[in-house]
C-alpha cells in the first residue's frame, strides 16, 4: 500500500489496532475504522464508497481483499514519505442516525487541532490513567488511545460489550483517574453502584458524549464516584468535539453543554431563502435555530458530498472561512452557554406546533420514576404528525398518573400525543439510544 491509500481496518479492543494505525499513518495510509462484527454488505459498499485500497482483520490478522498485499516473509524496511497535515489521516463512518452511515474525513491537522484542545480543557496530564470503554471504531473509543499518546498517559482498553459489572470489576483493578462514559453506560454503572453501595475514589474526572446525562444520573455517579467531576459535552465526528462544561458548573447547569472548546467558534442560525443564496440571521439568546461551528478542527467533508447528510460543509467568502451546518438545533443563554435542543431532522409538528425532542426529554428525566425516555414523530391514520413518548421506569408507573404528571409540566399544544412504555432500551454499537427501532414498539 502507498501514500494516500485508504485502509479499512476492522478493529479489536487490543494493540494490535492501534499497531495498524499508527504504521499506516507513518506510511500517509487513510484509515477507516469499524466495527469487528461488520458484515460482508455493508463492508463491501463501505470500501466501494471510500474507494479502499485493502481490509484487515485485526483480530485474525487476514487480509480480506485481493487488492491487498501479501503478508512478507521478512521484514522490509521501506522509506517513510512525508506526511503533512493535509493528508487525510481517518475516514470515520457515522452511526448513520440520520440514513446510511457517511464518510467523514479527517486530515491529520484536523486531528491533531482535536487533542491540543480537549487534552487541554480536560487537563491530562502524565500520571493520569484513562479506563477506555467505548470502541475505537467510534471516534470516542479512539481518540482516548490518541490522548494517551499525546500526553503520555496510561491507556486501558476495556473488552468489547463491557457491562456495568465488569466495568466496575475493572476500576478496582487498575484504578483509572479518568473514565469516559456515554449515558446508556453511564446510567447502568450508577444504578448497578447504588445496588452494591460502593464507592470507588480513584476517578477525578468522568467525561460524557453522544447524548445527554440525565441529572439524577450525575448525582448517582458522583456517590460512586465522591472524588470525581462530570464534564458534560457535546461532539460530533466530523469536529470531534465542539462544546464543554467545566465541572464546576454541571450542578448549576445540568442542561447544557457550555461554551465552545478552544479553537472552535459556534453561533446558532436561522437560515432563509433557497439553498442557492441563503441568508443567516443568528439567534439571540433562548431562539432556537441550527449550530454552526468553525476551527482547525473541522472535517474535510464527507466521501460522497452529495449524499443527504446530517451536516454539511457551508463556503465562505475566503479561504478556510467555512462554517460546519450540524443539523442539531441549539439556543444559548445570557452567558453565552450553550443548549442542545434536538436535531434539525427530528423536529416534531404537531397540531401546528413545533415540538423539540431534547426540550421534552429533558423534563421528562426529571420524573423521579423514570429511567430513560426518548421523543420521536411518528403520523396517525389521517398522517399527521405527533410526537410518542417512550419510557422506561425502574419502579411501576402507572401512565394516568404520568399524564398528569406531565399535564403539570407542559402546556397542552406540548404534551405527546402518545405514551409507549419500554422495557428492553434499543441502543446503537455505540451505545447511543437508537430512535430508528422504536418503531418497532409501536
Amino acid at each position: 500500500m502507498q501514500h494516500g491509500d485508504r485502509l479499512l481496518l476492522l478493529t479489536t479492543p487490543g494493540a494490535e489496532s492501534i499497531a495498524v494505525m499508527v504504521a499506516a499513518w507513518h506510511l500517509g495510509i487513510v484509515i477507516c475504522p469499524l466495527p469487528p462484527q461488520t458484515r460482508e454488505a455493508p463492508l463491501r459498499i463501505i470500501a466501494e464508497d471510500c474507494g479502499a485500497k485493502a481490509i484487515l482483520d485485526a483480530a485474525t490478522q487476514r487480509w480480506q481483499s485481493g487488492a491487498a498485499p501479501d503478508k512478507p516473509a521478512s521484514f522490509i524496511y521501506l522509506t517513510a514519505p512525508r506526511v503533512t497535515g493535509s493528508d487525510l489521516a481517518l475516514i470515520i463512518y457515522s452511526s448513520g442516525s440520520t440514513g446510511l452511515p457517511k464518510g467523514i474525513m479527517l486530515s491529520h491537522a484536523n486531528v491533531l487541532s482535536a487533542l491540543r484542545s480537549v487534552t487541554g480543557y480536560l487537563q491530562l496530564r502524565p500520571q493520569d490513567t484513562l479506563l477506555s470503554v467505548p470502541p475505537l471504531h467510534f471516534d470516542y473509543g479512539l481518540y482516548q488511545v490518541l490522548f494517551g499518546f499525546y500526553v503520555g498517559c496510561r491507556v486501558i482498553l476495556a473488552p468489547a460489550a463491557c457491562n456495568p459489572m465488569q466495568l466496575l470489576k475493572l476500576i478496582s483493578q487498575e484504578q483509572p483517574t479518568v473514565l469516559p462514559l456515554v449515558p446508556a453506560l453511564g446510567a447502568g454503572l450508577a444504578k448497578l453502584g447504588n445496588a452494591l453501595k460502593r464507592q470507588a475514589d480513584c476517578v477525578r474526572l468522568i467525561t460524557n458524549t453522544g447524548g445527554h446525562m440525565p441529572e439524577k444520573v450525575v448525582r448517582d455517579l458522583k456517590s460512586l464516584f465522591p472524588a470525581a467531576g462530570v464534564m458534560l459535552m457535546y461532539g460530533l465526528t466530523e469536529s470531534k468535539r465542539a462544546m464543554f462544561l467545566p465541572v464546576s458548573q454541571a450542578e448549576r447547569k445540568p442542561d447544557s453543554v457550555g461554551k465552545p472548546m478552544p479553537g472552535l467558534e459556534a453561533k446558532v442560525f436561522i437560515a432563509s431563502g433557497d439553498s442557492e443564496k441563503q441568508v443567516f440571521h443568528e439567534c439571540k439568546p433562548g431562539e432556537i435555530g441550527e449550530l454552526y461551528v468553525r476551527g482547525a478542527s473541522v472535517m474535510q467533508g464527507y466521501t460522497h458530498p452529495e449524499s443527504s447528510a446530517g451536516a454539511q460543509i457551508i463556503t465562505g467568502n475566503y479561504r478556510d472561512d467555512n462554517w460546519l451546518a450540524t443539523g442539531d438545533l441549539f439556543s444559548y443563554d445570557g452567558e453565552g452557554d450553550f443548549y442542545f435542543r434536538g436535531r434539525a431532522k427530528e423536529l416534531i409538528k404537531q397540531a401546528g406546533f413545533c415540538l423539540y425532542p431534547r426540550t421534552i426529554e429533558a423534563i421528562v428525566e426529571k420524573h423521579p420514576q423514570v429511567t430513560d425516555c426518548a421523543v420521536i414523530g411518528i403520523h396517525d391514520e389521517d398522517g399527521n404528525e405527533q410526537a410518542c413518548l417512550f419510557v422506561r421506569s425502574a419502579a411501576t408507573l402507572d401512565k394516568p398518573l404520568l399524564v398528569s404528571w406531565l399535564s403539570e409540566h407542559f402546556d397542552s399544544p406540548w404534551l405527546p400525543a402518545r405514551i409507549e412504555f419500554i422495557e428492553n432500551w434499543p441502543v446503537n454499537q455505540n451505545g447511543k439510544i437508537n430512535k430508528k427501532e422504536l418503531v418497532n414498539f409501536l
